[in-house]
């Protein structure tokens, strides 16, 4: 019951903050429209394919799906151009832990590490799930280049 509150209350949020439509940077990797949705869950894909076995399918899909939950309220569209609305004081790893935690959505501990750790690699490198996860999104961030050089080039 405790992790359907919090499915129901970061579902909730993500319905909210737009997280579908969002890019994920203002001039990085999936800047357009669903760009965060869609890194999201290449990393979540990526988590799971290279993890598989070694951890909790359950884990590898937390923590690819919401490791940059905290960007679903940060970058906006105005006509075509992509804004950011001024950061928190945190970085977002770590703001992306706390609004999980703030919507009751139980984590793991090494969860929330591997969260907070994915764009950290000298602690990443010390922790094997959270190093996954960093690999993982990184090379979701290589894909996106070369699916978008496969279109540039065939266009």
């Amino acid at each position: 019951e405790e992790m359907s509150k919090g499915v129901s209350a970061i579902k909730a949020y993500l319905d909210k903050s737009g997280f579908y439509y969002r890019p994920s940077s203002a001039n990085g990797h999936h800047n357009f429209p669903g760009g965060l949705a869609e890194h999201c869950l290449g990393v979540c894909n990526e988590a799971l394919r290279v993890g598989a076995g070694k951890y909790p399918r359950k884990s590898l899909i937390i923590c690819g799906l919401f490791h940059d939950i905290c960007k679903a309220d940060r970058f906006y569209f105005v006509g075509r151009e992509i804004r950011a609305h001024r950061a928190s004081g945190y970085g977002h790893s770590k703001r992306s832990v706390l609004i999980l935690k703030d919507h009751n959505f139980p984590l793991e501990e090494v969860e929330a590490n591997a969260i907070y750790w994915h764009m950290k690699l000298y602690k990443a490198n010390r922790h094997p799930f959270a190093r996954l996860i960093f690999d993982a999104d990184k090379q979701d961030c290589r894909n996106i280049k070369r699916k978008r050089t496969v279109r540039q080039v065939s266009q």
